[in-house]
């Protein structure tokens, strides 16, 4: 499963038809709520669960939401997580998605890993963060002679 953090909040319409481009369709959602006065957190945005090809699954989280567990979150609009799937093929549907959701995120996080991940546009792929540099520095290639 991967996760990210989105520096905007596109519209629940917006997300639906994008996805729909992967084969993803909406299976249910909920709305927003408030915590009880005497429950701690905040209040927990809309969300909008889709399941695709290969037995893909994406979750929308369409706000801002908090950590229950004291955890701090980066500065974020929205939340996406997808969880690849059993099917044969979940590998490249989430590639796909990757692709179509670029235009919201910058970065993904593999939650089992921790590893960022970030989408390569020329290779149209997910890999790891931040990309390994070639050292091409004057002291690298007296080294390397």
């Amino acid at each position: 499963m991967i996760s990210a953090f989105c520096h905007c909040c596109p519209s629940v319409e917006e997300v639906t038809h994008t996805l729909r481009s992967a084969g993803c369709h909406l299976q249910f959602s909920m709305d927003a709520c408030s915590p009880p006065s005497w429950a701690s957190g905040g209040a927990i945005p809309a969300q909008f669960h889709y399941s695709g090809p290969s037995g893909v699954e994406v979750l929308f989280l369409a706000g801002r939401d908090s950590a229950g567990n004291g955890e701090r979150l980066p500065p974020h609009a929205a939340r996406f997580w997808i969880d690849g799937g059993p099917g044969q093929r979940s590998g490249e549907v989430q590639q796909r998605i990757v692709s179509l959701l670029h235009q919201y995120v910058s970065c993904w996080r593999d939650n089992q890993t921790q590893e960022k991940l970030y989408y390569h546009i020329e290779a149209s792929r997910l890999e790891s963060f931040p990309p390994r540099k070639k050292n091409t520095s004057k002291k690298a290639k007296r080294q390397s002679q």
